[in-house]
């Protein structure tokens, strides 16, 4: 085994127990606050702001270091425990309104979804007898992301303008246009992507109408010609 590899197993294993440290430290944290459990989003970010203040005093096994990533939760060490506080509280219903609004808000149009952390609430939602509340947000996604798909396809051929512009303006509309346009196919692949990753979900908890809903928007969006 060569030094440079036994450099890199030592430094996963560095890495392995860092992440271990600052979830135990998120969940001490998530413990300990007081959240209202009336906007996912304040509380979170309310924890968030304690945890990153926790970290630059050194407190709880934090360091400077770890202030942004506490921050940030970029791996949702904090969310996902404040997630089943909510279950304990029961206002899920909170925790999917939250997930809704991320997506509509901060995720790009071409990434997977579910990501990790969606899948693990969609986990939640099940152990905790809420299965309906994944199925609304799938539904949700879906019906969002098809209406976005089915606005681009206006891009190819733009209607004319009854207003005034100059010739630099519509020279700009027409590359957005372009843009928005060369970009369908892989809109189209992805949304196709992600109704696959979500089928075996609906497949499992939802009904009969769930699963030929589900069926008819793929069915849909992989014949329209346009795309």
């Amino acid at each position: 085994m060569t030094d440079q590899l036994i450099g890199a197993l030592l430094q996963m294993e560095q890495q392995v127990d860092d992440n271990h440290k600052l979830r135990s430290s998120a969940e001490q944290l998530v413990a300990m606050a007081k959240p209202r459990f009336k906007d996912f989003r304040v509380d979170f970010e309310k924890i968030s702001t304690a945890a990153s203040a926790a970290a630059r005093e050194n407190r709880l096994g934090l360091t400077p270091a770890d202030a942004m990533g506490m921050f940030t939760d970029v791996d949702w060490n904090l969310r996902i425990p404040l997630q089943r506080r909510y279950a304990a509280e029961g206002r899920l219903d909170l925790v999917a309104h939250y997930h809704v609004k991320r997506f509509k808000l901060y995720l790009g149009r071409n990434e997977p979804w579910p990501d990790a952390s969606a899948r693990e609430t969609l986990d939640l939602f099940v152990a905790e007898g809420c299965a309906d509340l994944g199925l609304q947000l799938i539904r949700t996604y879906v019906e969002m992301q098809h209406a976005r798909l089915k606005k681009d396809y206006s891009s190819r051929n733009p209607r004319g303008s009854r207003k005034a512009r100059s010739e630099d303006v519509e020279k700009c509309i027409a590359g957005m246009n372009k843009a928005i346009a060369a970009g369908i196919a892989d809109a189209k692949a992805c949304l196709l992507r992600d109704i696959e990753s979500v089928a075996s979900y609906v497949g499992t908890h939802g009904t009969k109408a769930d699963i030929a809903w589900l069926e008819n928007a793929r069915r849909e969006i992989w014949m329209e010609k346009r795309a």
